[in-house]
């Protein structure tokens, strides 16, 4: 039994760069793929966690991008594409956070946080 079976896979995490998605992104790298890392805005953060990748052997690639916009989706796969020739594994965690008690919310936020895990999913996955 092969001890690295992602090996030759290569993953995509949205929203990469915290909790879960850097977990995942982290498990995914031991288990030998390479990896995408996903965030709308922080790029420090995101090179951090792919220099904790590559310290494991693995490369990885930052893309930074709203996945709201389906032309910043389009251009993300696109860079995917040109860097590893191919995208085995999606795994859509791109989420925001209400900090706002629900019955305080805006519609509007809650428009803007179901458009990052429902829309962003969607576009990711199409």
């Amino acid at each position: 039994m092969d001890d690295k079976p992602m090996l030759g896979h290569v993953a995509l995490i949205t929203g990469g760069v915290r909790r879960i998605g850097r977990a995942t992104a982290l498990a995914l790298a031991e288990e030998g793929a390479d990896i995408v890392l996903h965030a709308r805005a922080s790029r420090e953060e995101a090179e951090g966690v792919a220099r904790e990748v590559e310290a494991l052997g693995r490369r990885a690639l930052v893309q930074l991008a709203d996945v709201t916009d389906e032309a910043a989706v389009e251009a993300m796969f696109t860079a995917i594409d040109s860097a590893f020739g191919r995208l085995d594994i999606l795994v859509n965690n791109a989420a925001l956070r209400g900090e706002e008690h629900f019955t305080e919310m805006s519609y509007a936020r809650w428009r803007e946080i179901s458009g990052v895990i429902l829309d962003g999913a969607f576009l990711c996955s199409r």
